[in-house]
């Protein structure tokens, strides 16, 4: 029983030392890549939004997306 209760702490101990470095390279690449780091976050809520919500979340990646087109088409205009 003894053995059983020390793996279930290492395993638990494990988890959270897995936990912590994921934090800390979001962390990181928000202090280093700012800008690439929120748009992965946000494509991330995107994708999850999606997933539970795809009447809400599909016009929303349509929007982004023609934003980004036209934005694209802006910057090779100049």
């Amino acid at each position: 029983m003894g053995r059983l209760f020390l793996a279930l702490i290492a395993f638990a101990l494990v988890a959270v030392v897995v936990k912590m470095v994921f934090i800390g390279l979001i962390i990181g690449a928000l202090i280093f890549r700012p800008k690439e780091m929120l748009g992965l976050l946000l494509l991330g809520g995107l994708f999850t939004l999606i997933s539970k919500h795809p009447y809400i979340g599909i016009p929303i990646l349509i929007g982004i997306i023609a934003l980004g087109v036209m934005a694209k088409k802006a910057e090779t205009a100049e």
